[in-house]
């Protein structure tokens, strides 16, 4: 990861909102050619993912080999991160 990739990625990183997250990533995107269709499609896919994690059992958790605290504070983070 280049210096001004390190950067953005802490930028958005640190983001506290969606906008935040979105400005700071703006840069990348016009840079990589992606579009703000991408990123969106990205965001939807770690909410959705994120809410299974939050849906399984102890059970199921423990089969993927994650702890309750650890898919709390995956679950937990907001969408743009």
């Amino acid at each position: 990861m280049t210096c001004t990739d390190q950067d953005s990625f802490n930028r958005a990183f640190a983001a506290t909102s969606a906008k935040d997250a979105f400005l700071s990533y703006s840069d990348r995107l016009e840079r990589d050619g992606l579009s703000l269709g991408a990123l969106l499609l990205r965001w939807h896919q770690r909410w959705q993912s994120r809410r299974a994690l939050k849906n399984l059992s102890s059970e199921l958790l423990d089969d993927i080999g994650l702890s309750e605290a650890q898919a709390f504070n995956e679950y937990s983070k907001p969408f743009w991160r």
